[in-house]
């Protein structure tokens, strides 16, 4: 059997790596198909193909030529795409072999572009063309419930189904007791009594630091021992920086860039906050809440998937900063509020736990084999 994933960069793969294991692992030869911007694992082959991120690139023509032909020579089985450029590109390539019952496409949308009170034009733009490859597309996978809905009463596509997001693995992602936390802050070089927000997020205009930015000041007052941690990098990364040095917010601000740590920073935190403006279903949360982290965040598409506002987190509107405020001084000023969040946090993470995601994909591309061999 043969495998193809797909995605407009490289990174992404590794939203794919625990289902490309269970491929290998069943003697399936698994290629993948991605710009050259990193080394992907656990492939027999890293087709390079350089995808745009952009939909209004001229290049996605090329592309589509250039994958169609890989996918005549190589004849395979499955192709599972991901990101919307990547699915743009893949289904357009593979329409002449869908038609024909040769191949079978599945795609993964981790998050439409268009959405409630997305902009006008995405809606213009994007739900066309969505709407338009639904019907090249045998299983259509969304992974929270606004996209699921809108699905399935929008588009015709052979499958729509639901999934919790592509999985998290808990043994990373588990929580620690007091002495080892206290233990792990002295290695970063965090004192037991500084009360730490967590951000991981690219530096990006869709991930909002403004946001977090503009309150800073309020919960400084209130929280004198504070210590935010930012972890990503991103084109704004040097332009927050610079705004960070010019308001003297150094010895509150920690930017970590891009890290492999990030289990550990989840696990000194206090909490996690993100303002984010969009997600699908966001992955870094879900792993938050593995360590047992509550989570102050924006009431948007995605979070409130994860988060039940009150329960183990709160839920913020995006035009109210002060709200965000407010919420995270209540958790940093009430430890057993923290701590109530904190147990069910743990709750909510087990259904998301990446044994649980492999399992179903594994069912759908079996049943999609089953299809072929009829």
């Amino acid at each position: 059997m043969k495998i193809l994933y797909v995605s407009n960069t490289a990174n992404f793969s590794k939203f794919n790596q625990q289902f490309m294991i269970w491929c290998k692992n069943h003697n399936w030869i698994v290629d993948y198909c991605a710009p050259n911007d990193e080394q992907i694992q656990n492939c027999d082959h890293h087709f390079i193909l350089p995808i745009s991120r952009s939909p209004f690139s001229f290049s996605i023509i090329k592309c589509v030529f250039g994958l169609r032909q890989r996918i005549k020579k190589e004849h395979y089985d499955i192709i599972h795409c991901h990101t919307p450029v990547g699915a743009v590109v893949s289904r357009l390539a593979a329409k002449s072999l869908f038609k024909k019952n040769k191949i079978r496409v599945i795609y993964t949308a981790h998050g439409f572009h268009f959405y409630k009170g997305a902009p006008l034009k995405y809606w213009m733009f994007f739900y066309p063309i969505e709407k338009y490859l639904a019907k090249f597309t045998n299983v259509l996978i969304t992974i929270n419930n606004e996209d699921y809905t809108l699905a399935k009463n929008k588009f015709k596509t052979e499958k729509i189904i639901h999934i919790d997001g592509v999985g998290v693995d808990f043994t990373r992602f588990s929580p620690i007791n007091n002495s080892e936390k206290s233990l792990l802050r002295k290695q970063y070089g965090f004192d037991d009594n500084v009360f730490i927000l967590l951000y991981t997020a690219e530096f990006i205009p869709r991930k909002n630091h403004k946001l977090l930015f503009e309150i800073i000041p309020k919960i400084r007052q209130q929280i004198p021992n504070l210590k935010v941690i930012l972890s990503g990098r991103g084109k704004l990364f040097d332009h927050y920086k610079t705004f960070v040095n010019d308001n003297h917010y150094e010895d509150i601000v920690i930017f970590t860039g891009y890290t492999n740590h990030i289990n550990d920073y989840c696990r000194i935190s206090d909490l996690l906050v993100s303002t984010s403006l969009q997600e699908g279903l966001p992955i870094s949360m879900i792993e938050a809440i593995g360590t047992g982290l509550p989570v102050v965040c924006s009431k948007i598409r995605g979070h409130v998937d994860v988060i039940t506002n009150s329960y183990n987190g709160y839920l913020c509107s995006l035009n109210n900063p002060n709200e965000f405020a407010d919420k995270i001084i209540e958790l940093y000023k009430d430890e057993t509020k923290r701590k109530e969040m904190s147990k069910v946090a743990l709750d909510v993470a087990k259904k998301y736990d990446v044994s649980i995601a492999v399992d179903k994909i594994s069912k759908i591309y079996q049943e999609q084999l089953n299809f072929l061999s009829k």
